[in-house]
């Protein structure tokens, strides 16, 4: 019984004593694992060196929207019908130019009546003028009476007030003929006939658009870490997709000299506000560019690039070494530790990022 009992401890030690030993194998055996494991985590890091650097400012806009400020329509001032067109479509006209002729038969009509009561009326006024000289002589000669000459006056006056009345009427009514002609309000090119011979129109009625492309603008909001960099009349080069065909919604001629698809436009900021020396976090920005190629209309346009014409010295880093799309922080080596510091960017010129604050 005894040897039994003792055999049976026997074996059970034996059992603890193998678990213990086997217990001990795995800690060993799972510290080298997560070691192994560790020194295959280990990435292999590229240094990007932050110096001093001479870099184009480069800002990339995915839509713009481009206008003109000169563009409007040729309004009629009077009805009539329209009996000639003087322009056509994409024609350059200047300020005054006659753009189409309006016929309006009530006016002629009027101004035929109004020059029949003037006629009348200087009709009149000779015989009041001639009655008053034989009065005046009378009177001096006390041949007549005060009282007659006193009515031949009154008859003069009376006849130069109707003839000076007829002659105020017809003048609006010449004013109104003159405008049967309609006229270009700016220089430009005629973009769109909307009346052709043969229409009747209104006053107030437009009949065509007149439009001068030479210069377009867009506008947009810069922050002050990107907006500081530039001034006011300060010239830049704008670019558009390689896949951009310029294609034409108001149908405005394309000029001579013309580079198409590589065409590369030159512009000028036109308007800061508020000012740079006043403080704000975000400005907007006026562009003009120069459109003397007649590539571009108004309208909208993606993903254009403005290119700045004058190199800037500061303190940048390769946009590689960026963490995010707004480059709000960067790795830092420090002692030979990683740590991540965050920064304040600027402008950048698609390789280089200027950095403002943050780096220590």
């Amino acid at each position: 019984m005894k040897k039994t009992f003792y055999f049976g401890m026997a074996i059970i030690v034996i059992l603890i004593l193998c678990l213990l030993s086997y217990a001990v194998y795995l800690n060993r055996h799972s510290e080298d694992i997560i070691a192994e494991r560790m020194d295959n985590m280990k990435l292999p890091l590229q240094c990007a060196e932050v110096k001093f650097r001479d870099i184009q400012p480069v800002v990339k806009m995915s839509l713009v929207n481009l206008y003109s400020e000169e563009m409007t329509d040729v309004v009629s001032l009077i009805e009539g019908r329209v009996t000639k067109e003087y322009v056509a479509t994409s024609d350059r006209v200047e300020e005054g130019t006659p753009v189409v002729e309006l016929a309006n038969e009530t006016i002629s009509l009027k101004i035929k009546q109004a020059d029949s009561d003037i006629a009348e009326a200087e009709a009149m006024l000779t015989r009041a003028r001639n009655t008053y000289k034989r009065y005046e002589q009378l009177s001096a000669e006390s041949a007549i009476s005060l009282e007659k000459f006193d009515e031949a006056t009154a008859q003069l006056k009376a006849a130069e007030a109707r003839l000076e009345n007829f002659q105020s009427q017809k003048e609006p009514l010449l004013i109104q003929q003159s405008r049967q002609t309609v006229v270009s309000a700016i220089s430009g090119q005629v973009l769109k006939i909307y009346k052709p011979v043969g229409s009747y129109v209104t006053r107030g009625m437009p009949v065509a658009l007149i439009g001068n492309f030479d210069k377009l603008y867009f506008k947009t909001s810069l922050s002050d870490s990107i907006s500081y960099n530039i001034a006011v009349n300060q010239m830049l080069e704008i670019k558009f997709p390689a896949d951009e065909n310029f294609s034409k919604a108001y149908g405005a001629k394309y000029e001579r000299g013309n580079h198409g698809e590589n065409e590369v436009f030159n512009v000028q900021i036109s308007n800061i506000s508020p000012p740079i020396n006043e403080s704000a976090s975000m400005r907007q920005i006026i562009f003009e560019i120069d459109n003397r190629s007649g590539l571009l209309e108004p309208g909208f346009y993606n993903d254009i690039t403005i290119i700045s014409k004058l190199p800037k010295k500061c303190l940048s880093v390769s946009m590689d070494a960026r963490i995010d799309d707004k480059m709000t922080s960067l790795f830092v080596v420090q002692d030979g530790i990683l740590k991540r510091k965050r920064v304040t960017t600027g402008i950048d010129d698609g390789t280089y990022i200027e950095i403002l604050s943050g780096r220590r």
